[in-house]
């Protein structure tokens, strides 16, 4: 399974449990991004992932069967 959504729903998410949020590409092919700053509206960065930020991300995630699975 793989779990997917658009930067702007994973950023509307997040603020509206009062946290702003930022995403670097990663490397290599396709679009893959690392989830990579979480500051509070105060622009204060955290050093971990708030409870309340994972829950709003794992809300509007969604998900389905990774159609690039590399069978062994």
């Amino acid at each position: 399974m793989i779990s997917y959504e658009d930067d702007v729903v994973l950023t509307h998410a997040v603020e509206l449990v009062g946290y702003r949020m930022r995403l670097i590409k990663s490397p290599g092919h396709g679009y893959h991004h690392t989830f990579c700053v979480i500051e509070d509206l105060s622009g204060q960065a955290q050093s971990t992932l708030p409870s309340i930020v994972a829950d709003a991300l794992a809300d509007v995630f969604q998900r389905r069967v990774n159609p690039s699975r590399r069978r062994p």
